[in-house]
């Protein structure tokens, strides 16, 4: 059956059919979490709040940022996506936090300008030192300056967007004539969910601060239905064979150092094949303005 809030879901997914998949998440007993038919797009109800003024990553609230440190993530993104970024022009991300990946992109293309869209204050100081970018507090401070990006990136932010569909009308604003979008969130396909079925997992997966799930299919359809034209679907593998082994091994996060150090030799192996069948644990989506 639809559930009778799926209205609040984005377009076109309020269309499909939702069931109820657990009640409860880690961080709000009282929500519940429903999701279609083919498993590629979930969404909480009712939908939490969240301040994002105070808000932490929960790798920081959990202790984990040092695990994480050691993954390093803002690297191998830029590996994944270099193909997408342009070789000139101007480029804009939003939720820049303190500038990491827009310093790796300057690194590679400094003849493209930067922009970042940020409201952290506590990340300012970081951004105030690269003279090379300008950084705006909200995306409308973006549109009314009349910044044209060739390209706009999103890594691990458009799952916190609760009107998605107002959030695209206004990136659009801010894109070149066929500029386009980039987008990194979760993946609903993550093989923790889709391969081991682990509830521990499941458990600690869904979060107030996401309040829709999607996986690179239904990103796609949102992407379609708000004006772009989707070029390409990349799935990424962000954690590896060492955390996975941690999951089943301990129920929790924060990997196992006997773990990687044994199977370091097969880990890139291993998330290329999850990469390849598309059990991945996170999703590149790539749009361009229609």
């Amino acid at each position: 059956m639809t559930h009778p809030n799926a209205q609040s879901v984005p377009v076109p997914l309020a269309d499909d059919v939702f069931a109820q998949l657990r009640s409860g998440i880690s961080d709000a007993p009282d929500v519940g979490v429903f999701v279609n038919e083919d498993r590629s797009f979930a969404y909480l109800d009712p939908q939490p709040s969240v301040e994002y003024s105070s808000y932490a990553p929960r790798h920081a609230t959990l202790g984990l940022s040092k695990y994480k440190s050691t993954l390093a993530v803002i690297a191998r993104r830029y590996e994944k996506i270099r193909h997408v970024m342009p070789e000139k022009g101007a480029v804009l991300e939003i939720g820049a936090a303190e500038g990491g990946f827009l310093r790796r992109a300057h690194e590679d293309r400094p003849d493209v300008r930067y922009f970042a869209v940020e409201p952290d204050e506590k990340t300012a100081a970081q951004r105030e030192e690269l003279p090379w970018l300008t950084s705006y507090w909200d995306l409308g401070a973006a549109v009314a300056a009349g910044i044209k990006a060739d390209l706009v990136c999103l890594f691990h932010v458009f799952e916190h967007i609760k009107a998605p569909a107002e959030f695209l009308a206004s990136v659009r604003q801010v894109l070149a004539p066929r500029g386009r979008i980039l987008i990194e969130v979760p993946s609903l396909d993550d093989p923790l969910l889709t391969i081991y079925g682990l509830p521990a997992y499941e458990a600690f997966y869904f979060q107030r601060q996401h309040p829709f799930v999607y996986t690179g299919r239904s990103l796609a359809r949102v992407l379609a239905a708000n004006g772009f034209t989707v070029q390409e679907v990349l799935p990424y593998q962000r954690y590896g064979l060492e955390n996975h082994l941690g999951w089943l091994k301990n129920g929790k996060p924060g990997g196992d150092s006997a773990f990687a150090e044994a199977f370091a030799g097969i880990d890139g192996s291993y998330r290329a094949t999850l990469e390849s069948r598309g059990t991945a644990d996170t999703v590149f989506v790539v749009g361009e303005i229609a």
